[in-house]
């Protein structure tokens, strides 16, 4: 079974790396606005961290589909 990794990489495709870490599928990653946090889909939740990996924040306690993550302008 393939699983969908979320990975963040220069747009030469240099410096790849891995903001999480863990063996659950992650989806549909949207930056904020202003570039400082990325929201994504993670196994029927939808979870924002920073890009370096820090700051792992569940935004919901749903058991039911969420659908992706997506910002709204300020």
């Amino acid at each position: 079974m393939q699983r969908d990794i979320l990975y963040l990489m220069d747009a030469d495709g240099s410096n790849r790396m891995r903001p999480t870490n863990n063996s659950a599928n992650e989806t549909d990653p949207a930056w904020s606005p202003d570039g400082t946090r990325i929201a994504f889909f993670r196994d029927f939740e939808i979870y924002l961290i920073d890009p370096d990996g820090s700051n792992a924040t569940n935004l919901t306690q749903n058991p039911l589909f969420d659908g992706g993550p997506a910002w709204t302008p300020r």
